[in-house]
């Protein structure tokens, strides 16, 4: 008669070896090192090895060229602190590992926008919040998507749910233009027609004449012996103006004085 013995030693639900089934303990291990046990169960060490290497690998992608997602916030003014927090939380709720930001008018020189754009490589995602804080006209919106699809990137506006990687979202921009392009047709009609009746009405006094605004300016600078290119580069006008400013107030250089050595 032959018995079956039931082993005794064996793995626990864990994966740990020299486990006792009878008693439900761990035994000590036979390899002692330093006179201490051996602990053999190796899962969460194993675990914990596999998932360092998943994350490295993916941090290692992203650098080769995995899909990054960079955001861009805008105000028109620096006291709007609320809205320029909300769009910063947003972008980073939708995964944005790159934010650019800046505080001014959308007429403005955008440097964080171009800045924004030139960091894109193939397959990343330019990402706002609203059409109205990336692009000042559609016009200009359309030199965007121009320059992302020239990285190879796509657009995305999280108010729209926009995502220039789909096909309708071309056809949504293009309807959005075509709307776009008739209010502007619309607005320069009503505005030549204010025009034609106010010159009737012999109201009309023309475009403020900003830079001439700055005609006191001009003449301190010039004083000072600073030449009218330097004069128009610390103003922010054309060198035009200042040679206007300079003729309606008969305005002559100063001439440079060398300086002994």
């Amino acid at each position: 008669m032959t018995l079956l013995v039931r082993p005794t030693i064996g793995r626990n639900s864990d994966g740990c070896q020299n486990y006792d089934l009878m008693t439900r303990t761990t035994l000590p291990s036979r390899h002692k090192s330093a006179g201490q046990p051996r602990n053999v169960c190796h899962k969460g060490a194993i675990w914990l090895f596999w998932n360092t290497c998943a994350m490295l690998y993916r941090k290692s992608k992203q650098r080769r060229g995995g899909r990054v997602l960079v955001g861009y916030a805008r105000t028109s003014a620096v006291d709007q602190n609320a809205g320029y927090e909300a769009q910063r939380r947003d972008l980073q709720a939708a995964g944005c590992s790159k934010i650019f930001a800046e505080q001014l008018s959308s007429v403005a020189e955008r440097e964080q926008l171009n800045a924004a754009i030139e960091t894109l490589r193939e397959g990343d995602v330019l990402v706002a919040t609203q059409l109205d804080r990336l692009a000042r006209s559609m016009r200009h919106l359309f030199q965007i998507v121009d320059r992302v699809k020239e990285k190879k990137a796509s657009l995305r506006i999280l108010g729209m749910s926009l995502d220039t990687r789909a096909a309708t979202a071309t056809m949504v921009l293009q309807v959005l233009g075509a709307v776009a392009e008739h209010e502007r047709a619309l607005m320069l009609e009503r505005q030549r027609e204010g025009i034609a009746k106010a010159k009737a009405e012999k109201k009309y006094k023309g475009r403020a004449r900003t830079a001439m605004a700055k005609a006191g300016e001009v003449e301190a600078l010039l004083a000072k012996g600073v030449n009218p290119t330097e004069v128009a580069r610390k103003l922010r006008i054309g060198r035009s103006s200042v040679y206007r400013a300079m003729k309606e107030r008969m305005i002559k250089r100063q001439p440079v004085v060398d300086r002994p050595a």
